[in-house]
């Protein structure tokens, strides 16, 4: 079930899956890139919305916590444990975080993708996002797309 973010149930494994899922790829680039729970927590809270699949009240094995600012979302994290990987629930998360930014008045989609996370850049082109440029400040491909009415 797709919900909501419960800070008191939630942030302790967004923490993990960011730990597990998205550090090691940041540190394929940036061998010291290093992060903190009370960092998580200030970018979560920071964020306008992030939702979590989870069973019920309990903790999530998945999330997506996105920003919107004039008129364009950025997707700022997702992460999916790798035992839910592949059997929709990415997608699922996606459509949910699509249609809220819709909601608050967003008209394109952006993220930011590791340039050496070749999976995610597959799953977010299957989404129908295309590469806009390459930042190699941060090396990352931002890909963005068009929000359309679901």
């Amino acid at each position: 079930m797709i919900r909501k973010r419960i800070p008191a149930i939630d942030d302790g494994a967004i923490f993990q899956m960011v730990v597990r899922q998205l550090l090691p790829f940041a540190r394929a680039a940036v061998p010291t890139a290093q992060t903190s729970m009370p960092a998580i927590v200030k970018r979560l809270n920071g964020n306008d919305f992030t939702l979590t699949v989870a069973e019920g009240r309990r903790a999530p094995f998945g999330f997506i916590t996105c920003r919107c600012r004039e008129r364009k979302m950025l997707i700022d994290m997702l992460a999916l444990d790798e035992r839910y990987q592949g059997g929709g629930l990415g997608t699922a998360l996606m459509r949910a975080a699509e249609r809220q930014g819709l909601k608050k008045g967003c008209r394109e989609a952006y993220l930011y993708v590791d340039a050496v996370n070749w999976r995610a850049q597959r799953f977010y082109v299957g989404k129908g996002y295309l590469v806009e440029s390459y930042e190699p400040s941060v090396h990352c491909y931002r890909m963005s797309k068009r929000l359309a009415e679901f």
